[in-house]
């Protein structure tokens, strides 16, 4: 973790010209870039494949320190590309989150607040850039599918299980058919979201002697966050080893679409991208196992990984703070085009060519309730109406056999909570009180985000009717739906 910076000057245009006063008041900071040295003689790449990991949880994964061997394929891809280790998502909620990734705003300006929420307009996505720009767009998603996605010449969804095995599948198909002309292919993943249930050969990581309830079923981890006291040791780890196992399952998976791409000899001429939506909580604070309600690191750190041999340097790891903004102005600059003016996100390809690049903070929201801000050493959380978000659907607590009291179904966030990162990691000492300086700058750091951008406390836009049978699927998956 970084160590307290010195102030930030004048901000890039991913925060907003308009911010700049207020980000001369806060510790984030700007950072040397990575000593690797940038390629010689940068290859052009003649595709792309983007892969997004549901509910991948950064520090779960071997390259961001997990001793369990969980992602060997995503590590080798860090190893032979470049690996960008604090990097925050927008939202800890699929579609907001990935929406985001793909049009580089925040959730507030494209307006996809929530799960189920569809797009309203039609803001420039990377999909909508790269057909522009000559590119056959596909896209396999096994979630948000229905959030109306524009841009793409072939979006397939899969729904049916095992959903991870069959989108790849499809993908494979997909290239089989369209390959051999410059492509861009999104492919989301979905096995590490709830229910922790991987394939059994993919189960190596539990305990053979374990004999508790913990089974990764939506009825036991609904049992495990409603349980008195802390969690046992065993009951922890059994929950961890069940959603290694999904990450590993999808890692998997990722390995069957670089092996096409190698097989075909395309692979080192395609950039390849892997990241996440959000990640997860996994009882890091109030038993909770989920992540749709949390606004904290546990949920909003994300992985990403990038290669393409001659362009991006090999082994490189990046600790500069960045955003999910980020992603698509990058690939997009990595492919030698340009990004939209809308872009809210900038690109982190000076640092690959061994720049100085100026960090900046990063800003999460839960719709418009929550605003959190990152910096380097801390992370503040703005709730100024004491928001308690609800942890789970009312089906979920009913397949768990249980009769929760609704006061009890909310994560309990105080109006402030300040955290510093370097001595507290896993944000469970609020600091607000004891030191309200830098609780000040940090909240006139949010109040700017707020003017620039729009965010207002009570503004969100009324929920949208959803069909009975999506709403049924989301609650299904856990989703607390307005």
């Amino acid at each position: 973790m970084h160590p307290s910076p010195p102030p930030l000057p004048r901000p890039p245009r991913a925060i907003g010209r308009s911010l700049a006063p207020a980000l001369l008041l806060v510790t984030a900071c700007g950072t040397d870039a990575d000593p690797t040295p940038a390629p010689a003689a940068p290859a052009a790449a003649t595709s792309l494949l983007l892969v997004t990991i549901d509910t991948l949880r950064a520090d779960r994964m071997g390259a961001y320190g997990n001793p369990r061997d969980t992602t060997p394929v995503f590590d080798a891809l860090a190893e032979q590309g470049a690996l960008f280790e604090w990097v925050y998502a927008q939202r800890g909620s699929t579609w907001p989150s990935l929406m985001s990734i793909a049009s580089s705003q925040h959730p507030v300006t494209h307006g996809v607040r929530h799960n189920g929420q569809e797009l309203s307009g039609d803001p420039p996505t990377l999909a909508h850039v790269l057909s522009d720009s000559g590119y056959r767009c596909g896209a396999v998603l096994t979630n948000a599918s229905e959030l109306g996605w524009q841009g793409f010449d072939d979006l397939v969804p899969v729904l049916q299980e095992p959903r991870d095995v069959l989108a790849t599948d499809r993908a494979i198909s997909w290239l089989d058919e369209h390959g051999d002309e410059p492509f861009f292919l999104w492919v989301h993943y979905v096995a590490p979201h709830d229910p922790f249930q991987p394939s059994d050969d993919h189960r190596g990581y539990l305990d053979p002697t374990y004999e508790g309830p913990v089974d990764g079923s939506v009825a036991s981890n609904t049992r495990l966050l409603f349980g008195q006291g802390s969690v046992p040791t065993a009951d922890r780890d059994q929950l961890l080893a069940l959603y290694d196992g999904e990450l590993s399952w999808s890692d998997a998976q990722l390995g069957r679409l670089l092996d096409r791409l190698e097989g075909s000899g395309q692979l080192d001429s395609t950039l390849v991208a892997v990241s996440s939506d959000h990640g997860e909580e996994l009882l890091d604070r109030q038993r909770y196992p989920f992540h749709n309600a949390s606004t904290y690191e546990s949920t909003l750190r994300i992985p990403l990984a990038m290669r393409l041999p001659g362009t991006v340097p090999q082994g490189a790891r990046y600790p500069q703070l960045a955003a999910s903004l980020d992603i698509a102005p990058t690939l997009l600059a990595l492919l030698g085009l340009d990004a939209p003016d809308s872009f809210q996100g900038r690109s982190l390809e000076p640092l690959m060519r061994g720049e100085i690049w100026q960090e900046h903070p990063v800003f999460s929201e839960i719709e418009d309730k929550i605003l959190s801000v990152r910096t380097p050493r801390w992370r503040l959380v703005h709730n100024p109406s004491e928001h308690h978000p609800s942890l789970v659907p009312g089906n979920h607590i009913q397949q768990a056999g249980l009769v929760i009291d609704e006061r009890h179904n909310a994560l309990e966030i105080e109006a402030v909570e300040l955290y510093s990162l370097p001595q507290d990691p896993l944000e469970q000492r609020n600091l607000a009180a004891s030191d309200p300086a830098t609780v000040a700058s940090l909240e006139q750091l949010i109040g700017a985000f707020a003017d620039l951008y729009g965010w207002r406390l009570g503004n969100a836009v009324p929920p949208q009717p959803l069909d009975p049978e999506l709403r049924a699927r989301l609650e299904a998956m856990g989703y607390v739906l307005p």
